[in-house]
Parts: C-alpha cells; structure tokens; sequence
C-alpha cells in the first residue's frame, strides 16, 4: 500500500526501520485521504500522474495525433528515455464529475518492426505511489527494452485503487476501477503491435490488490498475473482459472505475511489474511492438488501448488528478511521472475 522503495534493500536495511516509519507511512496516507474529501467537497477535479522520465501527464490533458504505429490516441508525443524505451500514454478516459479524466503511462521498445506483436504487462502501481514511481521502481524501462514487450502504467485516483476491502480514498469513494482498466485495455487492444492473448497484470501493494479484484470480474482479459506485497482483500476469487505468483517479504509490517493488522491498516480499517493461507485457498480455487511443494534458496522459500484447472500454476515466493518494498537484486529480482512466470523473458 504504501510507496515502494526505489534502491535496493538488504535484508538488514529492511529490519532496520523504527516506529517512526510505519508513523510516517500513516500521516501519508492520511494526508491522501484529507486531499480526497478536500475535491469532492470543492468540485474540483482530481488529478492523477502518468508521467515519463522528461514530462509528467496530467489527467485531462489535451490529445494529440494518434501515432500511426500504435494504432491508438495518446495524451503525449513520444519520448525515449535512457533506456531507449519509448514513453507514450493513453488518450484521455472520461470518469465522473469531480474526478475528470483518468489516463495512463505506455511504454514499449524502440524498434517494434511492421507487424510485430508484442506481449503487454499491466502494471498497477501502489497507494501513493505514480506510474513513474511503480516504473522506476521495478525497473521496467530497461526490462521492456531487453526482452521486448509493453508496459501499461494506469494511474489511479488520488494514487490509489477501489480494490474492494481497501484502500482510501479511491475505495471510500467507490471508484469503478474494474471498469477503469477495462477502458484502458480497450484502447490498447486497439494498438497494431500488441499480442491480446498475452496480456499480464502486475501489482505493488494495494495494486496487488486492485489485480486479485480484477480477475474476479468475468470478462477479464488477462493471461496471467503477479502480486508484489499484496493480498486479495475484495472477499472473491478469480473468475477463471489463471496462472498467478504472489512475492511476499516474511518481514513486511504494512500488509502482514503472517495476517492481521499493522498500523497503516489500521489507519485504513482493514486486517488481512495470512499470506500463506490466503494463497492456498486460491489454490483449492483453482481445481490444484491440496499438497503443494516448496523449495529454498538461500532468503527465498517457493511454494507451488500445481495439477490445477487447465494446467495454471499457483505461486508463492516468500522472502526472508524483506517488508514492503518491491524487492531488486541482489536481494531478489521481483521484476525479472514475474517475466520469467510469464514466460516473457
């Protein structure tokens, strides 16, 4: 839920935060919330960020040319980054009044050939965090460049999603997110150079969240996902059978491993299931075979439950000495084992 961080964490630099940061986390949020009742008392409209390295998209931005290679509306030209990956956005979503309109970050390699068709990643962004944060932080830019594929940032209200049991504001308020991402796959499905049938949602936190919701909607398009400290909290499971790897840290004190409530929880009203659990009652779900296996390498526990409907994997990938951050190496590289589940890289 809380912002994840942008450097890389030792095992020891994660138990090393004192009360004050779980304190500070919680003003944040509560600032966010102050922020929200603050637009829909004024009418104002809320803005929320989908920015490139150079340039941040404001919701409601003006549109430009569609791009011819991309075959749909964007709010921004172009613009590469030091990775030579290509930034670009959706046009602009239309949502409710005080809201206005709601958008989000594309980013693809530079060098798509006539013709190619490209997998695409979702990626979901935590509570107060941007699309260029969720980026930045995992990495994204120079994964989309090294093993071709797309990245879709969608940024939420007041940087947070309705994602059923949780998080303010955007869940206080009831925000349709469901619907909100659906309209941002329609666009990109809309696109010459994307593959529909290898579409992934990816998720940090209360964006973890906003995916497990998601794939309880019916009509979901998605081929397969992952949750980085997240954890269902919409009461559902998916509507289908589908491939899914939970990364957690044993140490996280924002959304427990073990279950329960922290003090940002707290904060927000919610007490979640343990981890483990939550995962092996996905599993039942999923038609798998109520054993599962597991295996460790050095601070990472992996427990896999298969023999699941339609041949889907379920995944838990537990961390040792990790809390609520998305982890990078050398600790442990979220990034690049999701591509791997997704068979991507």
């Amino acid at each position: 839920m809380s912002p994840f961080s942008q450097h890389e964490r030792e095992p020891s630099a994660a138990k090393g935060r004192g009360p004050w940061f779980g304190v500070s986390i919680a003003l944040a949020v509560l600032v966010v919330a102050l922020i929200a009742a603050a637009v829909v008392s004024s009418g104002t409209s809320g803005t929320a960020v989908g920015p490139t390295p150079s340039t941040s998209l404001a919701v409601g931005g003006s549109t430009t040319t569609p791009s011819s290679r991309d075959g749909a509306s964007t709010t921004s030209k172009p613009n590469s980054d030091a990775a030579g990956a290509v930034y670009s956005g959706c046009a602009a979503i239309p949502a409710p009044f005080p809201i206005g309109d709601r958008s989000c970050t594309i980013v693809a390699p530079p060098d798509i050939a006539a013709g190619e068709r490209l997998p695409v990643v979702v990626v979901i962004h935590g509570l107060t965090e941007t699309p260029a944060i969720a980026i930045a932080n995992a990495r994204w830019s120079a994964a989309v460049v090294r093993h071709r594929f797309i990245v879709v940032a969608p940024a939420g209200v007041l940087s947070s999603w309705n994602a059923g049991g949780c998080c303010a504001p955007a869940q206080q308020a009831g925000i349709d997110d469901v619907a909100f991402i659906d309209k941002v796959l329609d666009q990109i499905s809309a696109r010459t150079d994307v593959d529909m049938d290898k579409v992934f949602m990816v998720g940090g936190s209360n964006g973890g969240m906003m995916t497990y919701k998601y794939l309880c909607t019916g009509t979901h398009r998605i081929a397969g996902a992952a949750s980085v400290a997240g954890t269902s909290v919409a009461g559902c499971q998916p509507a289908r059978p589908i491939s899914i790897m939970q990364i957690h840290g044993l140490d996280d004190h924002t959304v427990p491993y073990r279950g329960g409530a922290s003090l940002i929880s707290t904060v927000l009203g919610v007490s979640f299931d343990a981890v483990p659990a939550a995962m092996s009652a996905l599993a039942t779900a999923e038609g798998c075979s109520p054993t599962s296996t597991a295996s460790t390498d050095g601070a990472v526990t992996t427990t896999t439950w298969s023999g699941c409907t339609n041949d889907v994997t379920v995944r838990l990938m537990s961390i040792a000495g990790l809390d609520h951050v998305w982890p990078v190496a050398p600790l442990f590289d979220a990034t690049s084992q999701i591509l791997k589940f997704f068979a991507i890289s």
